[in-house]
């Protein structure tokens, strides 16, 4: 008989003969029936841990058995999960992903500005862990690792410029935007300031900032008619 069926059994019998359990003894019976914590929070113990390394030390200074360590947990426990290093950092990037809703009212511009606002205003977050602030400290590695570097951009990165595809084809359908626009090269320019203030010039990120973004790409993108509307509001 296990260890476990024969501590039920005998406190059933505990329980059947009005033998009173010492408070000491229940915690440690709680704490049995608790056991280790689920596979989920492991998991995302591992995960929080990998991206806060990444922020700090970038991919090359990141170590298994340093995620090991910070999550509290064994290496076997990493690579029952995730084989290589690489697996784990995608992994964490994905799951953790920032998450900005999509917005689905207002006309293109509005859309833009609002799904743009929310990004940067994740951005401004002190926390080590968003994207943006792990992908600063990674971007190198993108380069000098290229397998890591195709792997983030089929998974997260591409999921983001979708996103903001969808809503850029809102203006492209509607006539607010032209119908032979660029909207890789459209996708860039949005994108781009955020990391470039992080890493180059330092400047404010703010959603005010990221509002004259997209004010300067869309008065550039603008369907003439939607051009004379806009600069005419009262036609």
């Amino acid at each position: 008989m296990s260890i476990n069926r024969v501590e039920s059994k005998e406190n059933s019998d505990e329980k059947r003969l009005g033998i009173a359990v010492s408070p000491g003894e229940l915690e440690l019976q709680n704490a049995r029936k608790a056991g280790r914590p689920r596979d989920p929070e492991i998991a995302n113990a591992i995960l929080v841990a990998t991206l806060e390394l990444l922020a700090e030390h970038g991919y090359r200074g990141t170590s298994l058995d340093a995620v090991a360590q910070r999550a509290g947990v064994g290496k076997p426990t990493l690579y029952r999960r995730w084989p290589s290093k690489q697996d784990l950092v995608v992994a964490a990037l994905e799951k953790h992903a920032d998450k900005v809703t999509l917005p689905s009212s207002g006309n293109a511009r509005e859309r833009v500005t609002q799904f743009m606002e929310d990004w940067w205003l994740i951005a401004t977050e002190s926390e080590k862990t968003t994207t943006t602030s792990v992908l600063a400290s990674i971007l190198g590695d993108l380069q000098r690792y290229q397998e890591l570097g195709e792997a983030i951009h089929r998974g997260l990165l591409s999921h983001r410029r979708t996103q903001m595809h969808r809503l850029l084809q809102v203006g492209i359908d509607s006539g607010e935007l032209q119908p032979d626009l660029d909207v890789d090269l459209i996708v860039d320019l949005l994108f781009s300031p955020l990391l470039v203030r992080r890493l180059v010039s330092g400047g404010p990120v703010s959603p005010k900032a990221a509002r004259k973004i997209v004010d300067i790409v869309f008065d550039g993108c603008c369907a003439p008619s939607a051009g004379m509307m806009m600069s005419n509001p009262g036609l």
